[in-house]
């Protein structure tokens, strides 16, 4: 309540003027009655404390979320963030409506918050956050720390560096030439396709941040022990489209725990597990050349935290795409379970099975495949 009562006086004093009424009614009126007196450090504290009072006693008759329908500087100030980071592509009106609460609900979907249009302090929270500076990750080239939105055309250092990030992901084949060019934009939106991200074909903090953190994992990437290890017929041959047989349902078997959904293990090397092996490879930096050379059989071979639901009932699955849009139905020897998400790192997993148990899916687990 009071970091949320914190937001709000943010919120009030950050956003640009406007003939609309502030979030808190009267607060710039208690503010400006102080103007210009003096006070002692001990009197400034009580001040500020009488302040942030007054907020929480003024927000007590309020509804604790900004909502379709609401019309205030807060709903505007919203609006620029969103927009700062890729959500909100027309501009701030402040006024609540549809295109608000459809990008609300895509940034609630993209950080695992559930997905209810409306911006509680969660939310409010968690954008903020993510308007931060992002942390560097050893020695990798940062795209920058600030808030500027990189798109076709633009030209310098930021895009030479962005360039770089996407050529070491495997998402770009040629040498950074500072130049946000047509082969960028396409290389940026395979990006953004892979890890779900609104494809904007910009980069704004959002996949800045999502970047930044991938060439995190591989600069620091741990020696991965093999679970299910991808077998081939001699032990040393390519797997490619047209292959069956124990071998390929291997592979797919990995694919799946990785996180692509495929249909059935059924041996045979089709068409979308050619795709979904292009994906994996562009995602851990290999050549997405679609055919499982022992590099890509190596990667596969690593471990994953997974979070699955034992399926109940054919409503299973929709109401977890409530939450995570891309989880599929998957089987293993145990039966049929819903393939939630995958990551290489726990705590990742457990978040996100922690939200699905508060809403109610209780036989959410993180498996470790």
């Amino acid at each position: 309540m009071e970091t949320f009562a914190y937001l709000q006086l943010f919120l009030v004093y950050d956003a640009p003027p406007a003939s609309g009424e502030p979030l808190v009614p009267g607060l710039r009126k208690f503010f400006a009655e102080f103007k210009g007196k003096n006070f002692s450090s001990a009197g400034l504290i009580r001040w500020f404390s009488i302040a942030v009072t007054v907020a929480l006693l003024s927000m007590a008759t309020q509804v604790l979320a900004y909502q379709r329908g609401e019309e205030s500087e807060a709903v505007r100030a919203i609006q620029v963030r969103l927009q700062q980071l890729g959500y909100f592509n027309v501009d701030p009106t402040g006024f609540y409506g549809e295109l608000t609460e459809q990008a609300v609900n895509r940034f609630q979907r993209d950080n695992s918050l559930p997905v209810t249009g409306r911006v509680d302090p969660e939310t409010l929270t968690a954008i903020e956050r993510l308007l931060r500076p992002a942390p560097s990750f050893g020695q990798v080239t940062q795209v920058g720390t600030t808030n500027q939105v990189l798109g076709f055309g633009d030209s310098g250092l930021q895009v030479s560096a962005l360039q770089d990030q996407l050529r070491q992901l495997g998402y770009l084949n040629r040498a950074a030439t500072g130049q946000f060019d047509f082969e960028t934009q396409q290389a940026v939106l395979r990006f953004q396709q892979a890890f779900y991200l609104e494809q904007t074909a910009q980069v704004g903090p959002t996949t800045r941040g999502v970047l930044d953190r991938q060439l995190g994992l591989i600069s620091a990437a741990p020696s991965w022990q093999p679970v299910t290890p991808v077998a081939t017929a001699n032990g040393t041959g390519n797997l490619k489209l047209g292959d069956s047989g124990i071998a390929v349902k291997s592979l797919q078997e990995r694919l799946i725990a990785a996180g692509y959904a495929i249909g059935t293990a059924d041996g045979i090397f089709g068409p979308r597990t050619e795709e979904a092996l292009k994906q994996f490879q562009s995602v851990f930096s290999l050549v997405p050349t679609g055919v499982a050379n022992a590099e890509t059989r190596q990667a596969l071979d690593r471990k994953f935290y997974v979070v699955v639901i034992p399926k109940r009932s054919n409503f299973t699955l929709s109401a977890v795409r409530e939450i995570f849009p891309y989880a599929f139905e998957a089987e293993n020897r145990l039966g049929t379970y819903i393939h939630v998400s995958s990551d290489l790192r726990r705590e990742v997993a457990e978040n996100r099975a922690k939200l699905l148990k508060q809403r109610g899916l209780i036989d959410t687990r993180v498996a470790y495949f």
